[in-house]
């Protein structure tokens, strides 16, 4: 007898998934947050990706490890981490 074995599916929750909800501006400013409401990328879009702004990393315990600086879409360099 080949049972097929159940194979159980993750719901989002949605109070979580707030901020990712919508979309995004393909032409323009966005400022992005990740499901645990953390700046993941704040600056301009164009042709729908990251083109000038800052894209923010995260370690696994939500702490601000480094900031990526973007510049006419590529990756210029380490922002400084401020006290905010």
């Amino acid at each position: 007898i080949d049972e097929k074995p159940k194979v159980e599916r993750k719901v989002a929750d949605v109070e979580k998934a707030k901020p990712n909800i919508g979309s995004i501006d393909p032409e323009g400013y966005n400022k992005l947050y990740t499901r645990s409401l953390l700046l993941k990328w704040d600056g301009i879009y164009h042709y729908g990706k990251p083109w000038n702004g800052k894209k923010y990393i995260y370690d696994i315990n939500g702490i601000l490890t480094r900031i990526e600086v973007y510049k006419n879409g590529l990756y210029i360099g380490n922002g400084v981490i401020d006290e905010e």
